[in-house]
């Protein structure tokens, strides 16, 4: 999650340059489908020969690129301009190209190419942007020819199976704006000083090459007078040393966008870098390094950031007050740090705040009142604290600050130490999440949750609730797909033959009581992965359609409960070798033949009392874990 919006940023900028430089409009998945001249000759040859080291994956990706085609113009993916004569001056066999929406990381499913990077691309004299995103190139290396392009202004090598060391030849393309490498996790930067040569830069994505040795890259980077956004997550970068007779003055004042993510950087240097862009960063993605201390008072003087992202490091303390006069901030992530003392209440200051994420730190107290005046928060995290005590203000209160309070979809406060009764949270009609899991909540679960219709995710286990879930509670959820009651005290009321309106792929009510009859409701649930209703006071057998519903199922639990009668041979087949829980019932009979076909299988403490099917099992199983201890089985165990 933290490393999408820088990207998405340079998307953008992707996007603005192809429009902008070349006056390209994809209609129908190609550029330039306006004919404008014809081509030239030698350059629809050389593009032939660029196409023989490419093999289509999939079929009809390159098919109008055929010598019976004599416009290369035409062909899919070929840009040519008026103002230089007909040539050739865009090449873009991305998968966008072929009508899929450009995004930030294509699958393996989406590459339509593989294959080289042909020398013949040396003939298209005129070519400025070229884009090869997902072509599969199978480990090679990026070709030092490469750099003999010196008119290029866009390189696009992203997610390319590119391997080796960058070579230094690409230090010739003196235009380059835009040079993107990013997730080609073998590839290698050890020496950065060709980069400074790039003074035309303004878009540099490394993510995942391994930069270990690169122990100037801020030296590098601060010579780069229009970068405006620096990529350079999961690069093992090395620890920052600035000498102090760099004053890195002569560094680019139009930095906005800086990911520094998943690396393992300290504190001061890191510092030093950052505050000398106060007055340009909009973007500072930190996650996951090791900084440690205190957060400067300094940030407060960054007037222009919408994105700070501080998770998954070391740091301590109390949460300052400078974070709460940063009014720019959109989004703001403090998590899986060690903060203690009180979640500040000045946060509640940042009112174009949309992500706020303070979870997994030693936070404790009452949640501040002031962060529910927060109109425009999407996403609230503050799992894994010691917050005593969430209170939201009345609905006359909330309305008078937000009059249309719509905006909050995610919700997690698992793992605290709340209690009291459940908050209302009717006036947030927007919440798809709901979070609560592992805290102290009394009393009943309001009818009213079942107001809120755009739920996904409904998470209140392990709390002390008791009372009844009726159909009230659910019948308007028809977007539900991860429902957990589990480890409360709460009844189930429901009508035998409800019919409920969503399709669960988490289901999980132990210790809920939904007996005494085998939940019927169940059989309209044919997607879950994961169901557990051990504990549940079921009193009956299990009906033969159980067993013909969700083959996506890879963890079933039925344990503890009054589970009676035999259990019907079936030609089902499981899809994932789950593991099955049905301990600790009254089942008897033969353990049924289809049952084998699992991961893992818990029969114990049941009256299974013959051996004939376990004889029947085959050397190709993929069961790893058999217990059918105390049952009522005599006879010899097969070897």
């Amino acid at each position: 999650m933290n490393r999408l919006a820088p990207q998405i940023v340079i998307l953008v900028m992707f996007w603005t340059y192809l429009r902008g430089i070349h006056g390209v409009n994809y209609i129908a998945g190609s550029i330039g489908e306006a004919k404008i001249m014809r081509c030239i000759d030698h350059e629809r040859q050389a593009l032939l020969k660029f196409k023989q080291q490419l093999y289509q994956i999939k079929d009809g990706f390159l098919s109008s690129w055929e010598k019976e085609n004599t416009d290369c113009c035409d062909w899919y993916g070929v840009q040519c301009s008026n103002e230089s004569g007909g040539h050739v001056t865009a090449l873009d066999l991305s998968p966008s190209t072929n009508r899929l929406p450009p995004r930030l990381f294509y699958e393996e499913e989406d590459r339509f190419l593989r294959g080289n990077i042909s020398s013949w691309i040396l003939e298209l004299k005129f070519l400025t942007y070229l884009d090869l995103s997902s072509v599969d190139f199978q480990g090679n290396q990026i070709p030092f020819f490469i750099g003999a392009l010196t008119q290029f202004r866009y390189l696009n090598l992203f997610y390319t199976q590119m391997n080796g060391e960058i070579p230094p030849q690409l230090a010739n393309l003196s235009s380059l704006q835009v040079l993107d490498l990013g997730n080609n996790y073998e590839l290698t930067l050890t020496n950065m000083k060709w980069v400074s040569h790039l003074s035309s830069l303004r878009v540099l994505d490394l993510t995942e090459t391994n930069m270990s040795k690169a122990i100037d890259w801020v030296q590098t980077v601060s010579q780069l007078p229009y970068l405006t956004n620096l990529v350079l997550s999961l690069c093992q970068l090395p620890n920052i040393t600035i000498p102090s007779s760099l004053s890195l003055l002569n560094s680019s004042k139009s930095l906005a966008i800086l990911d520094l993510s998943y690396n393992r950087l300290s504190a001061g240097s890191v510092y030093q870098m950052i505050l000398n862009f106060s007055r340009s960063l909009v973007h500072l993605n930190l996650w996951e390094n090791q900084i440690n201390g205190f957060i400067p008072e300094a940030f407060q003087n960054m007037s222009a950031l919408e994105y700070l992202e501080l998770g998954a490091n070391e740091l301590e303390g109390f949460i300052p007050e400078a974070l709460g006069k940063m009014s720019t901030l959109t989004h703001l992530g403090l998590n899986l740090n060690e903060f203690k003392g009180s979640i500040l209440e000045a946060l509640g200051n940042l009112t174009d705040l949309t992500y706020l994420d303070v979870g997994s730190n030693q936070l404790e107290g009452e949640f501040p009142k002031s962060l529910w005046n927060l109109c425009k928060l999407r996403t609230l995290r503050a799992r894994e604290n010691n917050i005593r005590r969430v209170m939201i203000p009345e609905q006359n209160q909330l309305l008078s600050r937000c009059p249309q309070y719509h905006s909050l979809e995610y919700l997690d406060f698992g793992w605290n130490r709340i209690i009291g009764p459940l908050p209302n949270l009717t006036l947030f009609s927007s919440l798809k999440v709901i979070t609560l899991y592992l805290n102290q909540f009394s009393g009943t679960v309001p009818e009213s949750f079942g107001r809120l219709t755009q739920l996904e995710e409904l998470d209140l286990s392990s709390n002390s609730l008791k009372g009844v879930i009726s159909e009230a509670h659910l019948s308007k959820l028809s977007k539900l797909s991860h429902l957990s009651f589990s480890q409360n005290s709460l009844i189930w009321n429901i009508t035998y033959y409800w019919l409920p309106p969503f399709k669960l792929d988490f289901i999980g009510l132990e210790f809920c009581k939904l007996g005494p009859r085998f939940p019927k409701w169940l059989q309209t649930q044919k997607d879950y992965s994961i169901l557990s209703i051990s504990n549940a006071g079921i009193s009956d057998s299990i009906p033969n359609w159980f067993w013909d519903i969700s083959n996506s199922c890879y963890s079933m639990d039925l344990s503890d409960n009054q589970l009676h009668g035999k259990i019907t041979d079936s030609s089902f087949e499981f899809m994932y070798y789950p593991e099955v829980n049905l301990s600790s019932n009254e089942l008897e009979g033969s353990i049924p033949h289809f049952m084998f076909k699992v991961g893992a299988l818990d029969l114990s403490m049941n009256k299974f009392s013959k051996l004939d099917s376990i004889c029947h099992i085959t050397n190709d199983t993929n069961l790893m874990l058999l217990d059918i201890s105390i049952n009522q089985l005599s006879g010899d165990l097969p070897d």
